[in-house]
């Protein structure tokens, strides 16, 4: 009986640990992101643009919305985000601009002070664009315009691009930003990798050696990352960050 107990004790402290980590992030308070202007497709809170530019922006994700079932690109750039985390705000800010008909939709989020350009992208937009793919866009058409300041040209490549991956994507077309090829030195890394996981399981090969895997990753410090970062399991369901 006491050990029939202690199982469902043990059950029960996972069943609520896991519970946990999946509660979803509408029960948590929202953060407050700046209400969309009336043109919707673009809000330029950071005032990077000008009348003209804005205007084509506005046009051009307007007409690709009609033409292409309710799919948006939206652009919205502010200034900073007093400390939010870049993720959880442009994840609640799409959510709260409802971008995308049936969550077909992308954000593009400029940060101009924080220097950082985010593209979150919607749940059933990520079987076209998914962190990878986005992180590529950002890198092919915008992040060297955004290193020089040019922050316009980079929104409107950006954008530009965006419509192309998604056409090609929909189209079942060869997609404009292909993933690059693996370097020899990333194959001789991965080797070594499977190496010392086979070393671990067969105790060093009889010697009685034993290098855990994890001693690897324990060694390496975590810093601000220019690389992607999702979250599924909401309205959107995941996207890229870059820092410039």
């Amino acid at each position: 009986m006491k050990r029939y107990v202690s199982k469902i004790t043990h059950y029960l402290i996972i069943l609520l640990v896991l519970g946990f980590l999946f509660i979803p992030t509408c029960v948590f308070a929202k953060i407050k992101v700046p209400t969309q202007t009336n043109e919707f497709y673009v809000n330029d809170f950071a005032d990077v643009l000008t009348d003209s530019q804005e205007k084509e922006l506005v046009e051009k994700a307007k007409s690709y919305a009609d033409n292409n079932n309710g799919v948006q690109v939206v652009i919205t750039t502010v200034k900073s985000l007093d400390g939010e985390t870049l993720e959880y705000y442009a994840h609640d800010m799409y959510d709260q601009y409802g971008i995308g008909k049936d969550d077909m939709g992308v954000l593009i989020l400029l940060v101009t002070q924080d220097r950082d350009i985010r593209m979150e992208i919607g749940t059933a937009m990520e079987a076209h664009i998914n962190d990878a793919k986005a992180g590529r866009l950002i890198d092919k058409y915008a992040i060297e315009h955004l290193k020089n300041n040019e922050f316009a040209k980079g929104l409107i490549e950006l954008q530009d691009g965006t419509f192309k991956e998604i056409s090609a994507m929909i189209n079942g077309e060869e997609t404009t930003v292909p993933e690059e090829e693996i370097s020899w030195t990333t194959w001789i890394w991965i080797a070594l990798f499977i190496l010392i996981i086979i070393f671990d399981i067969t105790d060093g090969f009889g010697t009685g050696l034993y290098i855990s895997p994890f001693i690897l990753g324990s060694s390496s410090g975590s810093g601000k990352s220019s690389g992607s970062s999702g979250f599924g399991g909401h309205s959107s369901g995941g996207g890229a960050s870059r820092h410039f």
